[in-house]
């Protein structure tokens, strides 16, 4: 399908009774790639996950993997997990709280 027949589809596709706007096209449109191309699930879960944008749990849901599953994927692409540590702070207030008891 050329690039031209691409765009006149969408316009179409959008002013039809079937989408209300060219963003719920959209959000259609790769929502069903998604399932014919799980794999794209993935590459997208890597790139969130390198940005910092979502957390190594919600990466391997989005991947469609497990916790493990995913880090091995990272490991595979040399993309160093990052792991936070609580603060001093916090560390001081929890040790404080265990040692109430």
């Amino acid at each position: 399908m050329s690039e031209s027949l691409v765009h006149e589809s969408i316009d179409i596709l959008t002013k039809s009774k079937f989408f209300g706007s060219k963003e719920k096209l959209l959000d259609e449109a790769v929502r069903t790639l998604l399932e014919v191309k799980p794999s794209f699930k993935i590459e997208i879960a890597v790139e969130l996950y390198k940005k910092g944008t979502i957390s190594m749990s919600r990466a391997s849901e989005i991947a469609g993997v497990s916790g493990e599953g995913f880090k091995e994927i990272l490991s595979s692409r040399g993309i160093v997990r990052k792991i936070k540590a609580p603060t001093s702070e916090k560390m001081k207030k929890e040790v404080d709280l265990i040692l109430q008891r």
